[in-house]
């Protein structure tokens, strides 16, 4: 089914000549870092031969966003003081950025990133607290979870139109939408994308079932948490400034009891507390966009 689908959005968009792709640097930067032995030194200077990677790079680090208490002034100083995860996930959240820097009809990149970047950090709040093993990957899945919609924002521009009309006239999800105009939905888009891109295989697995999280059978811990991350940025209007529905509050309520009845674990989290605790952060996110897209080079 998957091939399949992927198929369908290949015939689509796989003859899209602008399609983007990682920067070169990033894909040097990835290998790097996943040598048998990486060494700092090394890494931090091939981030230093791209200014525009290495200035973003430090102003991002030192946003409230990263919690870090002290400032931070040089690219090694990043990398010694993060770690090798942190920074990868710092590489890819400036990356993506720059990579889909320019505004779309219908989606603008501020609200889109914001809302990426909200769910990145809830996911990874809910992991920290379930003592997940991988916490970076949390993060990453949920930066990368809805990165078919802007694909198809910005290069399917008239069809979004007409699946953001539908979406508003019948009340329907965006999921629904594309299906009933594409024949395949954003999920789709996403997970062809960052196989396209040679991405960890599980990145797909997360963004092809984050809206239907009964199916996902590749670390549905991983899928569930990243959707109830995506549930409460929209309860908080981390979202794309389109609301599929009046209110999330039911979704969130029986998804909450669907991953507690199958990961009693999740059960340790107050969903009233916990939504209370990720609202102080909402500035954060909203900072850290703006310390992406307000950078002089």
């Amino acid at each position: 089914m998957k091939a399949e689908r992927h198929a369908l959005v290949e015939d689509t968009l796989g003859e899209i000549e602008n399609l983007p792709t990682l920067p070169h640097i990033v894909v040097q930067l990835l290998d790097k870092m996943h040598e048998k032995n990486p060494k700092i030194e090394e890494l931090a200077d091939l981030i230093m031969t791209d200014q525009v990677l290495t200035t973003q790079m430090i102003s991002l680090v030192n946003s409230a966003f990263w919690g870090l208490n002290r400032e931070v002034t040089s690219i090694r100083e990043s990398v010694v003081y993060l770690g090798l995860r942190q920074v990868e996930n710092l590489i890819y959240s400036v990356s993506l950025t720059n990579t889909f820097e320019q505004d779309a009809p219908l989606l603008k990149r501020v609200r889109f990133w914001e809302h990426s970047f909200g769910v990145a950090l809830c996911s990874r709040l809910i992991a920290q607290r379930l003592r997940y093993p991988d916490e970076e990957m949390a993060y990453l899945a949920g930066l990368l979870h809805d990165i078919g919609e802007v694909i198809l924002a910005l290069y399917l521009h008239p069809v979004f139109k007409k699946v953001v009309e539908k979406v508003v006239d019948e009340k329907i999800s965006f999921c629904a939408a594309e299906e009933a105009i594409l024949g395949f939905n954003h999920t789709d888009v996403g997970s062809w994308l960052v196989s396209r891109w040679k991405l960890p295989p599980g990145l797909s697995a997360v963004i092809s079932h984050h809206h239907n999280i009964q199916e996902a059978t590749q670390d549905p811990l991983l899928v569930g948490m990243v959707r109830m991350a995506d549930l409460i940025c929209l309860y908080h209007k981390l979202d794309f400034g389109i609301a599929e529905s009046e209110s999330v509050i039911p979704e969130i309520l029986s998804t909450w009891q669907y991953l507690g009845g199958t990961f009693p674990k999740l059960q340790k989290i107050k969903m009233k507390p916990f939504l209370q605790e990720f609202n102080q952060q909402i500035e954060l996110v909203k900072g850290m966009v703006r310390a992406v897209y307000t950078v002089d080079v």
